[in-house]
């Protein structure tokens, strides 16, 4: 298996020679992805002012000593209001998780040298219920192996972590057939593995640093992650070769 450093020089080089450029498949994944956190964070704070004004006019409303059915209606508009507002709110997030997967497609294809364009963003959608189904079961395996600690909650992430790659390669899998081939294909290299990502760990603190330092010039109230633009598919493209490592190696 090559090294983090080898592997990690290998999707710079591709990102280097490969036409069309890379940075401009990342620069519409990073837009798209900006929109949809600022979308969500306006919904939260919309939905923070509607429960102020309702709990504002039901007091109101109590003070004016009303019917009992005027209650009873209150109660249930402001339920069902809840509901709407909650799935509202939600909807952004749902979305740029399933455009996320559609960017982990398209630098898997990237590093398969195999045809590429904006379209690949897209690819989560096709398999949407299959990714709730592996995300639900993941969760819930993953929050099992922490209430033993913090630590076989991480290496049970780092077990299933290659579900993603497996379903994107075969979309007729199912959820769970895709986590046992991932904990097949990571046994023994959860280590490896969890280097690789914490070689990216000063990047990404970089690009915290970067995107507050423009949040304080641009005071629009969401940052911008600039830097994000070379990291999202400098990280995506060296864990695809991963996969693609993981894969070949003798089972």
């Amino acid at each position: 298996m090559p090294t983090p450093a080898e592997l990690k020089a290998r999707a710079l080089e591709l990102m280097k020679s490969t036409k069309p450029s890379v940075y401009g498949i990342a620069a519409i994944f990073t837009a798209v992805m900006w929109i949809l956190g600022f979308l969500a964070n306006e919904l939260n704070h919309t939905r923070e002012l509607s429960e102020t004004y309702m709990s504002a006019f039901n007091d109101y409303v109590k003070h004016m000593n009303p019917e009992l059915f005027v209650n009873t209606v209150m109660v249930g508009f402001e339920k069902l209001r809840d509901a709407g507002s909650s799935l509202i709110s939600i909807l952004p997030t749902a979305i740029s998780s399933i455009i996320s997967v559609g960017f982990v497609s398209y630098c898997l294809k990237f590093a398969r040298a195999q045809t590429t364009n904006v379209r690949d963003l897209l690819d989560g959608f096709t398999v949407v219920l299959k990714l709730i189904i592996m995300y639900l079961l993941i969760g819930v395996f993953v929050a099992l192996w922490s209430l033993l600690f913090i630590i076989p909650g991480v290496i049970a992430s780092l077990r299933y972590s290659q579900a993603i790659y497996i379903l994107l390669d075969d979309p007729s899998k199912g959820a769970l057939q895709c986590i046992t081939e991932s904990k097949r294909l990571m046994r023994g290299h959860k280590g490896e593995y969890f280097w690789l990502l914490l070689t990216f760990l000063g990047w990404t603190l970089l690009s915290y640093v970067i995107a507050n330092v423009i949040g304080l010039v641009i005071p629009i109230g969401y940052t911008i992650p600039l830097l994000a633009v070379f990291l999202s598919p400098y990280s995506g493209i060296t864990r695809a070769l991963y996969y693609n490592e993981l894969k070949s190696q003798p089972i």
